[in-house]
């Protein structure tokens, strides 16, 4: 074969390779509503460190009476369809501790795709996505020295601008 018969070659499974991904779903096919996901994995430390983050959204008093409101929630105008009912992270053999003030108020999670858990430096930061539109929000909830440090929420102001707020949380 010729380098000019390769590059044909080579465009043709580019050009299948994307048709395939292109092909639609079933007529049957019906979107799915999570509730739950568990990630496990590796930290990408010098210990590599095994993690397990859990996490549970369901409806909660507040959601069915319609009394929570956006004051009271992240990525909600008046009603979540789901607030945050469990959040749970191991690091090695250790449970930690995720303290109500940094998770009380995380609702509409994206489940899976809104989980996710990264490392900065010796920090491990656990990402909540939720919310979407105006109300989209990412709460990380920093991990040092096995406790809870800090929590970022990055969301919109009323100007339609992207804020984030820190809150350091007392140990």
């Amino acid at each position: 074969m010729n380098v000019t018969c390769l590059s044909l070659f080579a465009a043709r499974i580019v050009i299948l390779g994307f048709t395939t991904v292109q092909v639609p779903a079933a007529p049957n096919d019906r979107v799915v509503s999570y509730s739950s996901v568990t990630l496990e994995g590796t930290l990408s430390d010098k210990a590599n460190t095994p993690f397990k983050l859990s996490v549970t959204c369901g409806p909660t008093v507040e959601s069915v009476r319609g009394k929570a409101s956006r004051r009271e929630y992240l990525g909600v105008e008046e009603q979540p369809h789901c607030v945050l009912s469990r959040l749970s992270l191991e690091l090695g053999r250790h449970a930690i501790l995720l303290p109500a003030e940094v998770t009380e108020d995380l609702a509409n999670i994206i489940i899976p795709a809104g989980v996710s858990v990264t490392t900065r430096g010796d920090a491990v930061i656990v990402h909540v996505r939720g919310g979407d539109g105006e109300n989209a929000y990412e709460a990380r909830l920093f991990v040092e020295q096995s406790r809870v440090t800090a929590r970022e929420v990055e969301d919109m102001d009323e100007r339609g601008e992207v804020r984030v707020r820190r809150r350091t949380v007392p140990g």
